[in-house]
């Protein structure tokens, strides 16, 4: 089981806004980045956030090193 993490911590995580992280974990996105939601919280588990990125290419994937994934 991989940890959770605070929409802060994956916006740290890809090197980019809080605001990115918010609007890519929306419903309405054609594919939302992955996320628990837990009454207003919002919580990401760290390995379905890294594949998530890596599968679609997206730059921010590109900042994941692997020191980060382990």
């Amino acid at each position: 089981m991989s940890a959770f993490l605070t929409p802060e911590q994956v916006a740290e995580l890809f090197g980019t806004s809080l605001t990115w992280v918010y609007e890519k974990s929306r419903r309405r996105q054609r594919d939302p980045l992955p996320v628990l939601r837990i009454g207003r919280y919002l919580r990401f588990e760290k390995d379905t956030v890294i594949a998530w990125a890596r599968a679609h290419g997206n730059t921010a994937s590109k900042k994941i090193t692997k020191a980060e994934v382990q």
